[in-house]
C-alpha cells in the first residue's frame, strides 16, 4: 500500500497508506524498506530509504553532514505527529501541527501531515486546502509522492469523482502497486457513471490484496464494489458471484449481504434472497449498525480510510 505502512487499523479507520508514512520516520536515518502493511512486514535495510516498491528514494535530509537544527526539529515534530496519527489521535495531531504551521510557514511536510489529520476527521475541504498548499512550493519531502492518494479521497468525498479519479491515476503512475489507490480509482469511476472502466481498477485492487490474510476486509470491499460495477452493467450473475465472494471474505459486511439478496431476487431465487437478508440483520447486530448505516468506501476504510487515509 503505501509509504506509511504501519499506522493503520485498516479502514477502520485509517489507511495503510498512513501506516507507511509513519514507518519512514520510525526507522530514522538508518533507512528502511517499508513493505505494504497490507502485504509483508517492515524490514530494516541499509543504505538509502526505499519506498514500498523497494526503489531508493534518497537519504534523509538530516545527516551527520547536515545537522540543520530546523530540519532536525521538523523531523522530530513529524515523527511525533505520525505517532499520534498511527494511534488514531487525529485531533491531538492536528493541535500539535497547527501550533507549528502558520500562514507563512515553509514546513510543507508538517502541513502535509496536518492535511492527513484533517482528512481522518472527515474534514475533507480543509484537508484538501492543506494538502494542496503543502505542494505549492515544490519543496521536496519524502511523503510528497503520495499526495494524490490522499487528495483523491478528499475529492471523492467532496463530490468530485472525476477529479478524484485523475488524482488516483496520478498516484498510481508513481506507486502502481498501491491497492487502495486502485480501489479509490474504481469507486471514483463507478461514481462517475463508468462501471466498465471501474472493473479493471477493482480487479487490480483484488489481485493486490487477495494474497494477504490480514486484508480480508479490504478484499471484501473490492469484491463487493466490483459486484456493483457488474450490477450497473446489468451483468447480474457476475454481480451475484462477486457479492458472494465478498461476504465469504468478510461476513460482517452487511451491505454485501443486502446486495446479494437483491441479486438473488433478480435471479429468481427467493429462498436464498431471504437467507441473505437474515444474514444481513445478523451482521448488523454483530457490528452494532443501524438500518440507516451504509457501507464505507473510504480510503480503505479506502479503505480505503475507510481510513487514511
Amino acid at each position: 500500500m503505501s509509504p506509511l505502512r504501519g499506522l493503520q487499523r485498516r479502514f477502520g479507520p485509517r489507511t495503510a497508506f498512513l501506516g507507511s508514512l509513519c514507518v519512514l520516520f520510525v526507522f530514522g536515518a538508518a533507512g528502511c524498506d517499508p513493505v505494504d502493511p497490507v502485504d509483508p512486514s517492515i524490514r530494516p535495510a541499509a543504505g538509502p530509504r526505499a519506498d514500498v516498491a523497494g526503489q531508493a528514494v534518497g537519504t534523509d535530509a538530516v545527516s551527520p553532514d547536515n545537522p540543520d537544527p530546523a530540519v532536525l526539529e521538523e523531523t522530530r515534530l513529524a515523527e511525533t505527529a505520525l505517532g499520534l496519527l498511527d494511534a488514531g489521535r487525529y485531533e491531538q495531531a492536528e493541535q500539535l501541527l497547527r501550533g507549528e504551521v502558520d500562514e507563512h510557514s515553509e514546513q510543507d511536510r508538517l502541513r502535509f501531515l496536518l492535511g492527513i489529520a484533517l482528512q481522518k476527521q472527515k474534514r475533507y475541504g480543509s484537508a484538501l486546502v492543506e494538502l494542496d498548499r503543502a505542494l505549492e512550493s515544490g519543496r521536496r519531502f519524502r511523503e510528497r509522492r503520495h499526495a494524490d492518494h490522499f487528495r483523491g479521497w478528499c475529492l471523492f468525498y467532496l463530490g468530485r469523482p472525476e477529479a478524484a479519479a485523475a488524482a488516483f491515476r496520478s498516484h498510481l503512475e508513481v506507486m502502481p502497486g498501491e491497492a487502495d489507490s486502485h480501489f479509490g480509482l474504481g469507486v471514483a469511476l463507478l461514481e462517475s457513471g463508468d462501471p466498465e472502466a471501474a472493473l479493471p481498477a477493482f480487479e487490480s485492487a483484488i489481485a493486490l490484496t487477495q494474497t494477504t490474510p490480514d486484508r480480508r476486509r479490504d478484499l471484501a470491499k473490492a469484491l463487493i464494489r466490483r459486484g456493483d460495477a457488474y450490477w450497473e452493467l446489468d451483468r447480474i450473475e457476475e454481480a451475484q458471484a462477486s457479492f458472494q465472494k465478498g461476504i465469504v471474505q468478510f461476513p460482517d459486511h452487511y451491505e454485501g449481504w443486502a446486495k446479494l439478496a437483491r441479486a438473488m431476487d433478480r435471479l429468481g431465487d427467493g429462498e436464498r434472497a431471504e437467507r441473505a437478508r437474515y444474514e444481513e440483520q445478523q451482521a448488523r447486530i454483530r457490528v452494532g449498525a443501524t438500518l440507516d448505516d451504509t457501507d464505507s468506501t473510504s480510503e480503505s476504510d479506502a479503505s480505503s480510510k475507510e481510513d487514511l487515509p
